[in-house]
């Protein structure tokens, strides 16, 4: 019967309704429920407290820059005791107990720690050889080399007397890489500290492709700490779209996952280069980050600026043409021919003359490369001509034609007046040039140093138009004339020589000057006010100098009103302390031969309201040069060799590398602290097994 009953309750399903009925009313019973608060969990659950948002943990929030993006920083609004749970066992929340922890130890001077664990299993011996791996790891990070490294310099200290392999474990490049993710965690620990500290920052950003053919954004953070403008490596973000969307995500993702949650509400400027995706006018990065922050001033990078301007100024003139064509075949003639290099270093020696090897034209700047190869040819003119007059007169079996022709028309090239002439004149105009462009990407320049170097460069080539320069001189001091009425240079001789004509290239510096200007005359209102704060500029009569710089001060209190006032600055009172500062810099570098700067007109100011004011317009970037500095050695770094490294790796090793100290002033003892603490594993150093397969905290 009960066989029969089954059969039954199997035919009708009868199971499977109560089955459904009972989930149904679970259900039900869940969403008509109201979890609440429960005091008993503050005591479970140290930390934990009740908000008008949600639940709050207290330990994260107190460490906002290791706590990452959790919904207990803002308000959890689920009570349920698995939900609380799950936190308490995160990753970020364990970090932010043992910080408290660790604070505590050191307060207290007795509460034993992690460290202090590991030193009671580890003889003093043993804890210093630790520490001399985490070296020998940080060697290898800092210096760039791969972790296949690190076995080697082990047995190089071994082989050198160090006892380094007593502890047998972690010995291999997998241990290296398990490190390097922990040294890197503490060489970002005091620019979080910073960042989280500042109250006004700024971003610089760039994207680029590596040689994996991957889509990566480099983040940098600018701030002022003890009165001084720095720039800091935020993080390397991979892109999921290079569309304004992708590229903002990839920043906010980068600074959140960096510790500064608000960057948005501290942000006071940003600087990236000129493509339309960063800096457009209707949908760009710009426009994302300005949404609603109007203050926020966008720079677009001075050096790049530069490049662009001068450029335009001179790439229409036919000579340049000439010259770019002429050095771009000569380094292909000697790149792609080391029999050419050989004679050519042969002929060098014979004339008793330097060899320097021709340079390479195209590059990532144009400016720099252009200037080391004229360069290069106008020191080693003679052995370079001589060399392409014996190339163009070869035997047939000795050269090919192509190979002849072009030596044939380089040395007609190098004969020209006009175009060793017109070489000397860029080799001035370039050294104008390049001055200006070193300073604009100066780390931490600011707008005052920017707008200084700009007018030192107009005069320098309002100078240039009026009489030759210094290479200019040199170059024709090796003009001679020989006694058949043959004019040589360096022993060469000339054709086309006009002596009426020596120097005639004001129409060319002064349109290199109209362009440069040009792309830097639409100016940022914001960055024209802020010369009030040159001393250089202010007068000295007293009636004038009472007057001066009112209307721009009102002017940047206006743009800024909203960033002072959540620094807790009393804006009313700026005017006045403007006038204060006038009064005693004006008496006490009246006769001064050296005017103060920016920064110590800040340490004028003191802690005053206007002190605000000059640390928000010293966090202003000026140039974007610092991430190319940064893709520089993501070149470096992620090498084909190295092809394989993903992203949160490479941003370790470039975390290291850019940010770290030197080895003399690098100190173990954190990164060794981090690693002992956040393994999943008991951590074993004088474990005898030298595969590290006891560890696998990663």
């Amino acid at each position: 019967m009960a066989s029969r009953q089954s059969t039954l309750s199997s035919f009708f399903n009868v199971s499977n309704v109560r089955t459904a009925q009972s989930s149904e009313k679970k259900t039900s019973y869940e969403i008509k429920r109201k979890r609440c608060w429960v005091e008993s969990c503050g005591n479970a659950f140290p930390g934990l407290r009740d908000s008008e948002n949600g639940l709050i943990c207290g330990t994260c929030e107190r460490h906002r820059n290791l706590a990452g993006s959790s919904s207990f920083l803002t308000g959890c609004i689920s009570y349920r005791i698995t939900t609380i749970q799950a936190h308490f066992a995160t990753a970020s929340h364990i970090r932010c107990r043992e910080t408290d922890m660790v604070a505590e130890r050191q307060h207290e001077g007795n509460v034993p720690g992690p460290m202090d664990a590991v030193l009671n299993r580890l003889s003093d011996e043993e804890a210093a050889l630790l520490k001399q791996k985490f070296n020998t790891a940080y060697f290898v990070m800092h210096h760039e080399m791969p972790w296949t490294v690190y076995p080697n310099l082990l047995k190089l200290q071994v082989k050198n007397g160090s006892n380094i392999n007593f502890l047998k474990s972690y010995q291999s490049d997998k241990a290296c890489s398990r490190f390097g993710g922990y040294i890197a965690q503490a060489v970002r620990e005091p620019i979080q500290a910073a960042l989280q500290e500042a109250k006004s920052i700024s971003v610089m950003f760039d994207g680029a492709t590596d040689c994996s053919v991957s889509e990566v954004e480099i983040i940098y953070c600018r701030l002022v700490k003890d009165g001084v403008p720095r720039e800091y490596f935020v993080g390397l973000q991979e892109l999921e779209h290079a569309h304004s969307n992708g590229v903002f995500s990839a920043i906010n993702e980068a600074m959140i996952k960096f510790g500064c949650h608000d960057w948005l509400d501290k942000l006071v400027g940003a600087g990236s280069d000129g493509a339309s995706v960063n800096i457009g006018r209707n949908n760009s990065v710009k426009t994302r980050m300005m949404e609603g922050r109007q203050h926020v001033v966008f720079t677009h990078c001075v050096a790049h600026r530069l490049e662009l301007g001068v450029l335009s100024g001179i790439k229409d003139h036919p000579m340049l043409v000439t010259v770019q064509e002429m050095l771009y075949q000569m380094h292909k003639h000697y790149h792609y021919s080391p029999k050419a290099l050989r004679e050519l270093k042969t002929i060098a020696e014979t004339m008793e003359d330097r060899f320097i090897k021709p340079q390479r034209l195209q590059g990532t700047r144009w400016l720099p490369h252009v200037m080391k190869a004229s360069d290069a040819l106008m020191k080693g003119y003679s052995a370079i001509r001589t060399h392409f007059e014996h190339v163009s007169q070869a035997g047939p079996n000795q050269a090919t034609d192509a190979v002849k022709g072009r030596a044939k028309h380089l040395a007609t090239k190098l004969q020209d007046w006009r175009v060793l002439r017109f070489m000397a004149f860029l080799q001035d105009l370039l050294q104008v040039v390049a001055q200006l462009s070193l300073t604009f990407q100066t780390s931490s320049i600011t707008a005052l140093e920017y707008l200084d170097a700009m007018e030192m460069a107009n005069l320098m080539l309002v100078q240039l138009q009026a009489e030759p320069g210094e290479k200019f001189l040199e170059f024709t001091s090796h003009i001679h004339q020989n006694q058949d009425g043959c004019w040589q240079f360096k022993g060469q001789p000339i054709k086309h020589f006009d002596p009426d004509r020596l120097y005639d290239f004001r129409n060319v510096a002064e349109s290199v000057m109209d362009k440069m200007n040009a792309r830097f005359g639409h100016q940022d209102p914001v960055i024209q006010a802020a010369r009030v704060f040159d001393c250089k500029d202010w007068p000295r009569d007293r009636q004038a100098l009472a007057l001066y710089g009112n209307a721009e001060i009102t002017q940047l209190v206006a743009h800024f009103s909203h960033v002072l006032v959540r620094r807790g600055c009393d804006v009313a009172m700026i005017p006045q302390e403007w006038t204060s500062i006038k009064a005693s810099l004006s008496r006490r570098f009246r006769n001064a031969a050296v005017l103060p700067t920016i920064q110590e007109v800040l340490h004028s100011a003191g802690p005053d309201n206007i002190a605000h004011l000059i640390e928000v317009i010293l966090t202003l970037p000026m140039s974007s040069a610092v991430c190319e500095r940064g893709f520089s050695a993501v070149k470096r770094i992620k090498s084909d060799c190295r092809a394989c490294l993903n992203t949160e790796t490479l941003d370790n090793l470039l975390c290291v590398s850019l940010e770290g100290p030197s080895l003399e002033r690098f100190n173990a003892t954190r990164a060794a602290h981090l690693w002992w603490t956040r393994g999943q594993r008991q951590r074993r150093p004088n474990f005898g097994n030298e595969s590290d397969t006891d560890d696998d905290d990663l």
